[in-house]
């Protein structure tokens, strides 16, 4: 197993930021700051654990998870990235759990080809597009916050479990 403690990284430039690839990897109590494309970039990634990061200016994406399985990410916060969260190529069993996204350049959340995935108490604070989901099932989204975003929710070929969902959108003046 991989543990990686108290990143303090500054000067991300240009290339993927942090990558994690492998099996059993834990990252808690971490910054990362730069100008690289993503902070935080796991793929093709199992049973992966991010905790307490933050992620600070990334030109893409702050935390991106891509053909990865069982990723939990809690207690983090991204600020200043085009988007903020992205998920995608066909991810899996992925948990976020008390995420605050703030000034997202685009998007908020944008879950891409994930599946059987939850998000709770999820924060999106100052995006053009505050969630963007495609091509995925069962995924929960539960105490998911939207302030001074413009477009709430875009959703294009998904199965959004109604019975699960609790997005709410607060005034752009909240």
């Amino acid at each position: 197993a991989s543990r990686v403690v108290g990143i303090n990284s500054s000067n991300i430039s240009s290339g993927y930021g942090a990558v994690f690839t492998g099996e059993n990897i834990t990252v808690f109590d971490s910054v990362f700051v730069g100008d690289g494309t993503y902070g935080i970039y796991v793929d093709s990634s199992n049973n992966t654990t991010l905790r307490n990061i933050t992620v600070i200016s990334a030109t893409n994406t702050g935390i991106r998870v891509d053909s990865s399985r069982n990723v939990s990410v809690s207690n983090s916060s991204v600020n200043m990235s085009f988007t903020g969260v992205g998920i995608g190529g066909q991810s899996g069993n992925i948990t976020f759990r008390n995420i605050l996204v703030m000034n997202a350049g685009f998007i908020g959340l944008n879950a891409q080809a994930v599946a059987d995935s939850e998000f709770h108490d999820f924060v999106i604070q100052r995006a053009t597009t505050g969630i963007s989901m495609s091509s995925g099932d069962n995924n929960f989204y539960r105490n998911v916050t939207m302030n001074s975003v413009s477009d709430g929710v875009d959703r294009k070929s998904t199965r959004l479990n109604s019975s699960h969902t609790d997005i709410s959108r607060m005034p752009s003046s909240a």
